[in-house]
């Protein structure tokens, strides 16, 4: 009887597993980020000190075109382990 129940229970946790959304289901969905722009330097109205913004994030400028995305992997996966490394001469 409790190899029964065992069996049972075994049998729905593993079923429900298919219940569980896609990790790369949301890959091709674009992401707020995405969306970034830089935003005007900061004004200051007179007779008031201007912040220190020497630590400010810029976003960097795009010099080359994005390499292109492979609809089938989110980039938050990590690459496979244990894949062949090309190697450079």
């Amino acid at each position: 009887m409790k190899r029964l129940l065992l069996l049972a229970l075994t049998s729905l946790a593993l079923g429900a597993c298919g219940l569980l959304p896609n990790r790369t289901a949301n890959c091709a969905k674009p992401k707020p980020y995405e969306s970034a722009e830089q935003l005007p330097a900061l004004r200051v109205e007179a007779g008031m000190a201007l912040p220190d913004t020497r630590n400010a994030l810029k976003i960097p400028e795009l010099k080359s075109p994005p390499p292109p995305r492979d609809p089938s992997r989110c980039l938050d996966e990590p690459p496979p382990f244990g894949a062949a490394r090309p190697v450079s001469p």
